[in-house]
């Protein structure tokens, strides 16, 4: 789970719409529907479009505390193309698109877009890129970043949580190669990927993790003690294997379980 919360009048404004939203649509549904789902496709494409818009909103009242970054056209377009509510429990589907964390599995969750949209943009992936996903969780993310990459290799501590989201993933019609195991120790195979995200919060940065990670590859994950709060962090590997870290917002993560601390 991701918890950042900007208090500002024109992200509150952009989530008040989008409240207001989704109530005028489960009203109306709740009247007209007995049976079958309150919501329909159009209902939700609605409602994804006012999360969306809402994005926009914090970037640019958040832009002195963002550091000069901007959500680009490519990863919003990720945003509104990927169903999030397919990865999220019928019986809180109706809260799909608020901008907050939502849980799907005992442990797992699917992140706060906005600070899923912020760690994307640090990341940069690219068409061409090649990413390790730490921590499946319901596999929301997992899509989004299936919209910007070649591929998307995941690792997931909890094998049932790994198994529900690549269902989810194969039944929308997504490929990626998710897996259970411990991603302190890396990815099984000796592979290097371009880029790197972390959804979990971690004390440290495991060296496995650097080492697979290509000349010039970005790394992004939330940094600090387990009860919080952590530092998003940017770390790059440039092309003769110096390491360098730059520090971003403030969050709160739930801690990524494996490593020695087990």
């Amino acid at each position: 789970m991701s918890m950042f919360q900007p208090l500002c009048s024109a992200s509150r404004k952009a989530t008040t719409r989008a409240l207001i939203a989704a109530a005028a649509l489960l009203v109306t549904a709740s009247a007209s529907a007995e049976n079958g789902p309150l919501l329909s496709e159009d209902d939700y494409a609605l409602l994804r479009s006012e999360m969306v818009e809402s994005m926009r909103y914090q970037t640019l009242a958040l832009a002195p505390d963002l550091g000069g970054i901007r959500l680009s056209d490519s990863v919003l377009e990720a945003f509104q193309v990927v169903p999030r509510h397919e990865f999220v429990p019928e019986d809180i589907r109706i809260y799909s698109y608020f901008d907050a964390p939502l849980p799907v599995a005992e442990g797992a969750t699917v992140s706060q877009p906005f600070i899923t949209a912020y760690m994307l943009e640090l990341l940069d992936v690219g068409p061409d890129d090649d990413v390790l996903q730490a921590a499946v969780g319901g596999g929301y993310e997992t899509a989004i970043l299936l919209q910007l990459a070649r591929s998307v290799s995941g690792m997931e501590f909890h094998a049932p949580v790994a198994e529900t989201a690549a269902e989810t993933l194969a039944a929308l019609g997504y490929s990626a190669d998710i897996r259970q195991g411990d991603i302190y120790y890396g990815w099984p195979e000796n592979r290097r990927f371009d880029a790197i995200l972390v959804r979990m919060a971690m004390p440290y940065v495991p060296s496995p993790l650097i080492d697979q990670l290509k000349p010039g590859g970005r790394l992004v994950a939330p940094i600090g003690p387990e009860e919080g709060p952590q530092d998003m962090m940017l770390i790059t590997k440039e092309e003769d294997g110096r390491i360098r870290r730059q520090r971003g917002l403030a969050v709160r993560f739930q801690p990524l379980p494996g490593g020695t601390r087990l």
